[in-house]
């Protein structure tokens, strides 16, 4: 590692990454304010309507998992977003909203920041990136890609993703990994023991069940967006 790169993630490190992990620390959120953070101004289009194979209880089950899954990532990026208005750190959500990199990969930037890649012509996604931000000021902007897991066991794979990022902004991003710990015994902290562009960010478990089976219940009320319905299969969230 050269000096300058050490440098950098010292100054990462300082400016975003510690004082991140102390905000969520003791972060106490509101969960109608986080709802409505999910819901935006059109319900029946935020909400994902999951797909699943299983017997009805199992179905139940495995849907409210789905949901507490998705309940976590969007609390992640709420709280990145009071986050930087509470501190005033220069962490903002990516500037881009769409286009074409110079591979052809196309790439779209959905509402709550994660971006989508796909080949030239296709309609199937290549990869995804949960949270795409930038950091620090206009003259000097550092790609942040962050991804928010909530199961155990996913073992990921951001060499795509990395590459992907480091042609849109002609830079090597930073990557951030934030999972809950296990259990309330597991201590929360920040390791980049991977590489220097690499960190993984140990949070506080939350209690997300209420907004799971909220975000549940409405997606089978609501009618869903057009001929196009928000549906998407089961993942390993």
């Amino acid at each position: 590692m050269s000096r300058e790169q050490r440098t950098a993630g010292q100054d990462i490190d300082a400016g975003l990454f510690l004082p991140l992990l102390k905000f969520f620390q003791r972060d106490v959120f509101d969960t109608g304010q986080l709802m409505e953070f999910i819901l935006g101004d059109n319900p029946a289009g935020n909400i994902p309507r999951y797909r699943t194979r299983e017997r009805i209880a199992e179905r139940r089950s495995g849907l409210l998992e789905n949901y507490r899954g998705f309940a976590f990532d969007a609390y992640v990026k709420y709280a990145i977003r009071r986050f930087a208005e509470e501190t005033a750190c220069p962490i903002s959500p990516t500037g881009f909203q769409h286009g074409t990199l110079p591979n052809g990969y196309r790439f779209a930037v959905g509402r709550l920041g994660n971006v989508t890649f796909y080949e030239s012509d296709a309609v199937q996604n290549v990869t995804e990136i949960d949270g795409l931000y930038e950091f620090g000021g206009p003259s000097d902007i550092v790609p942040v890609m962050f991804e928010v897991t909530y199961k155990y066991g996913r073992k990921m794979k951001p060499e795509l993703k990395i590459n992907l990022i480091g042609q849109l902004y002609d830079r090597h991003p930073y990557l951030c990994e934030i999972r809950q710990v296990k259990s309330s015994r597991q201590p929360t902290g920040l390791s980049g023991v991977c590489s220097e562009y690499r960190r993984f960010m140990f949070i506080p478990r939350r209690n997300l069940t209420r907004i799971a089976n909220d975000l549940r219940d409405l997606a089978n009320r609501l009618p869903r967006p057009g001929e196009a319905p928000n549906i998407v299969d089961s993942l390993e969230c």
